[in-house]
């Protein structure tokens, strides 16, 4: 976190930090729209590739 220059408020703790490819040291945050923004892509390796949305998952239809 602080790395990127985040705060705990930034961040979803309870979601934590998710290893996604730890051999090329990647690996996944959850933090808040303002704090994504704020990071983004840096260009520099720090948070390439992000940031992304995270849509909730729901059922598609009506309920069967």
């Amino acid at each position: 976190m602080l790395r990127l220059g985040l705060t705990e408020d930034d961040v979803d703790t309870a979601y934590g930090l998710v290893p996604v490819d730890p051999g090329r040291n990647l690996y996944v945050l959850r933090v808040t729209e303002d704090a994504g923004r704020r990071v983004g892509d840096s260009d520099g390796g720090t948070a390439d590739g992000g940031p992304y949305s995270d849509p909730p998952i729901e059922p598609y239809g009506p309920p069967r």
